[in-house]
């Protein structure tokens, strides 16, 4: 007869299977999400660069033929010195980073554990018209399979406070399970601050998010 497995070891078993189907999902999206969007992206920054380059060039030449005295014209030729300026400057903070691209798989699973998640910081989105579909249908299944694993999860982190609290501690599980949030909240956020170099309020803040 098959070894019947105790009640715990059937709840951890379930956790195990759970968190690994989640990172499984996870990895899947963010190959898709980078497939689909990481050329455009890269073509966007080579799109980008070459019409920074003109912008760039435009400014330089503005600048050398800028007259020296304060006529009209040394003003007319300022102002649009200035305004091409700022065009190239606008240009260059919404141009993608070709040395740090959002949609490598680093960046594509993170946005897919915010789609997951429903957080949906917003710090990039999909262009192309393919990866906004993914979006849509990865994450009506995304969603209920996280809604899945939460209950899973939420079952063992109950059976884990009632142990502790019993056999450990000697308080409710309600007291353990605040304890453990609050310092899963402060360690994090202290993470958080010492890596993004942030202050710990603002860690704290996000954690919170």
């Amino acid at each position: 007869t098959p070894m019947r497995l105790t009640p715990a070891a059937t709840r951890l078993r379930n956790c195990a299977v759970a968190a690994t189907c989640y990172l499984a999902l996870g990895c899947v999206g963010a190959a898709l999400f980078s497939a689909l969007e990481r050329p455009a992206e890269r073509a966007r920054a080579q799109d980008y660069a070459m019409q920074n380059d003109a912008r760039k060039a435009y400014v330089a030449n503005a600048l050398a033929s800028l007259p020296a005295n304060e006529s009209a014209a040394a003003l007319a030729s300022l102002d649009a010195l200035i305004d091409g300026y700022r065009v190239y400057a606008d240009a260059m903070a919404a141009a993608p980073n070709p040395d740090a691209p959002e949609w490598d798989f680093g960046g594509s699973f993170f946005f897919t554990l915010t789609v997951l998640t429903t957080i949906g910081y917003g710090s990039y989105t999909p262009q192309t018209t393919g990866g906004q579909v993914l979006v849509v249908v990865y994450g009506a299944l995304g969603i209920a399979l996280t809604g899945i694993c939460i209950g899973v999860l939420s079952t063992t982190t109950n059976a884990f406070a009632r142990w502790c609290s019993q056999r450990a501690l000697g308080a409710p599980p309600g007291v353990f399970l605040l304890a453990a949030t609050i310092g899963l909240w402060l360690g994090c956020a202290g993470i958080i601050a010492g890596v993004e170099s942030w202050s710990y309020w603002k860690a704290l803040y996000f954690v919170f998010q």
